[in-house]
């Protein structure tokens, strides 16, 4: 693929995530951008940041170039696509092949087509840069293909040890390697060799806050708890105070459905440190778990009154905002979170759970669309399958809605919300003594419910037919 041709494929990339406004070509210039586009230029700036092994002092040459890269990249304008990247070259020689910077930005702005195409340019153009394959593993990685991330690590570190590059950017890379590796084998559940990859780790770089982070995690997995808290309270006072240790290992407790431990230690962290404001929004959370809908509402907004608002505000609003059945906020929050980030499926749950309890049939076709990608990603997911079963129940088509809600349910464990929909469709097509068998187990559990009040209604509904007196009788 010539120049001409790669930087064309640029132009297509920025649609998902941009208006045709014209971007401003510098950020200092007077025609500032709005808000959203604002927050959109600041995130592609972090993401390209974080793939170039130089950390640039804030006013730098560098760090200005990063910034012209990006509003070229978001203006879609070749000339000024190309003239920043070679800028950027120039000013910090170390920096990524330009296909690895644009592709990374292409991946940021949610199209994969033109990320994983640039990719392959790059892995063509520049075979001896550990760059690349890193970038295929993380790839691999996100799509739980394990073995794959292995194999392009191993390629990496090859590459790197074999290169002409600096000895301090080879330590980089050498340490992205190690971040890797040591949470694949988190992921894969190989915890001593995460432990002995974590281990290397800390001695590369230990005042890395990311690697106390993932050591710490490996020693809890390993039921280490006393160690992990130990660890992690050797970081720097700065780190300690931004996120305490207790709200750390509350979130580890929390990834292991262990709801009595992770109430335990982020009441402790609420007690500890009760103006830290990741505390107090972890702890608004915990409410929302609870379903104290009202405490939490009034948490965050002391929150947002300090420190303005955040996607983690926005997300515990939209929760409250839903459950409250205030459809009008929640599709706000939602749409606005989807917006900042496309891929995560809590957004497109609840934007579509939203969208369904509107009249306006324009909605429900979106939710519907938006059910449908969501499966076509994940499949074997079963909340994405339930929730494809339930809008199609809702616009109509009840008979896939329960072929696909079947499926679920025969997905593991069968998550309270799947049980709803599905016991829902059972009521729904006089089928209501499998609906009651449905519901029944699951009204006392202590996972996160969204229509715990609705289930109770309809089970109640059932159980009050039951009751009445048949004909004749």
């Amino acid at each position: 693929m010539s120049k001409p041709i790669l930087l064309q494929l640029v132009l297509g990339i920025f649609v998902a995530v941009s208006s045709a406004q014209e971007t401003p070509s510098n950020p200092q210039d007077q025609n500032a951008p709005s808000p959203d586009r604002q927050k959109i230029f600041e995130r592609l700036v972090r993401e390209l940041e974080d793939l170039i092994p130089t950390k640039y002092e804030e006013g730098s040459k560098q760090e200005e170039a990063v910034k012209t890269v990006v509003y070229g990249f978001m203006s879609g304008n070749q000339t000024r696509i190309s003239e920043s990247l070679n800028e950027l070259m120039k000013v910090d020689p170390s920096a990524p092949p330009r296909e690895l910077v644009l592709a990374g930005l292409a991946y940021a702005a949610n199209n994969p087509v033109g990320g994983k195409v640039l990719l392959e340019q790059a892995a063509v153009r520049h075979p001896k840069h550990p760059g690349i394959p890193l970038a295929f593993a993380r790839l691999a990685l996100i799509q739980s293909r394990f073995f794959d991330a292995l194999a392009c690590i191993e390629k990496a570190r090859l590459t790197n040890s074999a290169s002409d590059l600096e000895e301090a950017i080879r330590k980089y890379y050498e340490i992205a390697c190690l971040d890797s590796l040591t949470v694949i084998e988190i992921r894969r559940n190989e915890l001593i060799a995460a432990e002995r990859y974590a281990r290397q780790w800390e001695k590369l770089d230990p005042a890395s806050d990311k690697m106390f982070l993932a050591s710490g995690e490996v020693r809890f997995l390993l039921e280490k708890v006393d160690d992990a808290v130990e660890f992690l309270n050797r970081r720097s006072e700065s780190k300690k105070s931004g996120t305490p240790t207790e709200v750390i290992v509350a979130k580890w407790y929390q990834a292991k459905n262990d709801d009595a431990n992770y109430g335990k230690w982020i009441e402790d962290a609420h007690k500890k440190h009760p103006s830290n404001p990741l505390t107090q929004l972890e702890y608004a959370a915990w409410q929302i778990r609870q379903e104290n809908f009202s405490e939490a509402k009034s948490l965050i907004a002391s929150y947002e009154q300090a420190n303005g608002e955040s996607l983690q505000t926005k997300l515990i609003k939209g929760r409250i905002a839903f459950a409250n059945e205030d459809f009008a906020t929640s599709e706000k929050m939602f749409t606005e979170l989807l917006q900042a980030q496309p891929n995560n499926f809590e957004h497109v749950y609840f934007l579509v759970l939203t969208m369904l309890e509107s009249d306006d049939e324009n909605k429900r076709k979106q939710a519907l669309a938006l059910a449908q990608r969501a499966y076509q990603n994940s499949p074997n997911h079963q909340l994405s399958s339930a929730t494809l079963g339930w809008t199609l129940h809702k616009t109509g088509n009840t008979e896939v809605a329960l072929e696909l809600l079947t499926q679920a349910k025969n997905m593991g464990t069968m998550l309270p919300d799947t049980a709803y929909f599905l016991a829902s469709i059972m009521a729904d097509t006089g089928r209501k003594a499998q609906a009651k068998i449905i519901l029944d187990p699951i009204m006392g559990t202590r996972a996160v419910f969204v229509f715990r009040d609705r289930a109770r209604i309809l089970l109640r509904s059932i159980q009050s037919e039951d009751t009445l007196p048949t004909p004749g009788g």
